[in-house]
């Protein structure tokens, strides 16, 4: 089974990477700067998002994409830099680019 077939959410993803990786490059990679506090932030912030889920609304005509920088892309979120993100996987960066631009993302080197 493909990874992508695997993975429903941000949990999935790092316990994945966590057993593919080695220590030191899943912890590079996961962690965040100082005493994480920006990280807990930042997950709290999205915890406290509520959907309002509904049923039999007509979503033909939706469109989740936003513009930025004079530029409309598809989605509503790009692609950060990352440095080293070579050690996660081979030719990383050159996939970010490539995955960014077949799917109109923005991506910041």
């Amino acid at each position: 089974m493909k990874p992508s077939n695997r993975i429903f959410c941000i949990e999935d993803a790092r316990t994945l990477a966590r057993r593919r990786q080695p220590k030191i490059i899943f912890d590079y990679v996961d962690g965040a700067a100082g005493h994480e506090q920006a990280n807990h932030r930042n997950r709290q912030s999205i915890d406290e998002i509520l959907l309002q889920p509904r049923a039999l609304v007509n979503i033909e005509h939706r469109s989740v994409s936003t513009n930025f920088l004079n530029k409309t892309w598809d989605v509503p979120f790009g692609i950060a830099p990352m440095g080293m993100c070579n050690l996660s996987w081979p030719n990383a960066d050159r996939s970010f680019g490539t995955m960014a631009r077949d799917n109109n993302l923005p991506v910041a080197l």
